[in-house]
C-alpha cells in the first residue's frame, strides 16, 4: 500500500471516529480497515503528528477537530477524488513551461516551513514587472483562476499566479509573526478579494425568495428573519465591488435597506449602465 492509500485510510478514520466517538477500539477498526492493529496504531499516530487529538478512553477512540483541522482533512480528501481542475494552468503552464510543477510544490513547502519567497510581479495598473518579497499563505481557487494569497509589506494580497514571471525561494523565515488562515482572510469578504471596509448590511427579499436565501449559507455573521414586508438578511461585510454586483445581480427582488453608501453604489452603477446604452 502506498503512502497515499495510507492518508486516505487515516483520513477515512478520522471521520469514522468523530462521528461515533468512543465506540471502535483498535480490534473494531482493523477489521473495517482490513489491516492490523499495529497498522491502526501507526494511523492513529500519524493523525496526531497531523495536529488532530486523539483519545483513547476504555480502548475506543474519541477525536476533537477545529473548523480548521476538518477543512484540511476535507480538503485532502477531495483532492483524491481529482475533480479540483486549475482553470488557468494552460497559462501557467505556457509562462513557467517546464518550471510549473515545481513552483507549486515548492510554494507549498514555503507556506509550511513558513519561509519567504520572491517574484517578479506584472502589475495591473502599470504593466510593469517588479521583484516583490512575499510570505506565502495560500492557493486559492476562485473558480475560473487560481491566486497566491501572500502577505507583501504586511498586507494579505492576492496574486494572479499568471502575471508572474520569475520566482525564487529563500530558506529565510518569514517576518511575519502572526500568519492569518485563508478563513481569517476571507471571514468578512464576500467572493474572491480580501479588500474593503467592513459595513452593516441589510437586505429585504421578496416573500419569494425567502427558501433559497434561508437554505444558503452566505457570510459567517448572517442573520435572517421574516416580515410583513418580505425577508430579511442581514450581514457584516467587506463593501467591494464583488458584493456590489451580487446585490445588483437580484434587480427588484432585493431592496437595500441599510448603508447609505451601498444605496448610492448600485445608484450609480445603474446610472452609468443606463446612460452607455441609452
Amino acid at each position: 500500500m502506498n503512502r497515499l492509500d495510507e492518508l486516505q485510510r487515516q483520513i477515512e478514520m478520522a471521520a469514522l471516529i468523530y462521528e461515533f466517538p468512543e465506540k471502535y477500539s483498535e480490534n473494531d477498526l482493523a477489521s473495517l480497515f482490513l489491516t492490523s492493529e499495529s497498522t491502526i496504531r501507526r494511523d492513529v499516530k500519524a493523525l496526531r503528528d497531523m495536529g488532530i487529538r486523539v483519545f483513547s478512553r476504555k480502548q475506543a477512540y474519541r477525536v476533537e477537530m477545529n473548523l480548521s483541522e476538518i477543512n484540511s482533512l476535507v480538503t485532502t480528501y477531495l483532492a483524491f477524488a481529482k475533480n479540483e481542475t486549475i482553470k488557468n494552468l494552460p497559462l501557467i503552464l505556457e509562462k513557467f513551461v517546464n518550471k510549473t510543477i515545481s513552483f507549486f510544490v515548492n510554494t507549498v513547502k514555503a507556506i509550511r516551513d513558513k519561509h519567504v519567497m520572491e517574484i517578479e510581479y506584472r502589475s495591473a495598473k502599470t504593466d510593469k514587472l517588479q521583484w516583490r518579497t512575499i510570505t506565502p499563505v495560500a492557493f486559492y481557487n476562485a473558480g475560473k483562476t487560481h491566486y497566491l494569497i501572500a502577505i507583501h509589506q504586511d498586507v494579505p494580497k492576492m496574486f494572479t499566479i499568471e502575471r508572474i514571471g520569475q520566482f525564487r525561494f529563500t530558506k529565510q523565515p518569514s517576518p511575519v509573526k502572526e500568519i492569518p488562515s485563508v478563513n481569517e482572510l476571507f471571514k468578512d469578504s464576500w467572493g474572491s478579494f480580501t479588500g474593503g471596509k467592513i459595513v452593516k448590511v441589510r437586505l429585504r427579499f421578496s416573500d419569494d425568495h425567502e427558501q433559497y436565501m434561508s437554505d444558503k449559507f452566505w457570510i459567517e455573521n448572517q442573520e435572517t428573519r421574516h416580515t410583513d414586508e418580505g425577508f430579511e438578511i442581514t450581514l457584516h461585510v467587506k463593501l467591494s465591488n464583488e458584493f456590489i454586483a451580487w446585490v445588483m445581480g437580484w434587480g427588484d427582488a432585493v431592496e437595500v435597506l441599510e448603508p447609505d453608501e451601498l444605496k448610492t453604489a448600485i445608484v450609480k452603477k445603474a446610472n452609468a449602465i443606463t446612460k452607455k446604452y441609452n
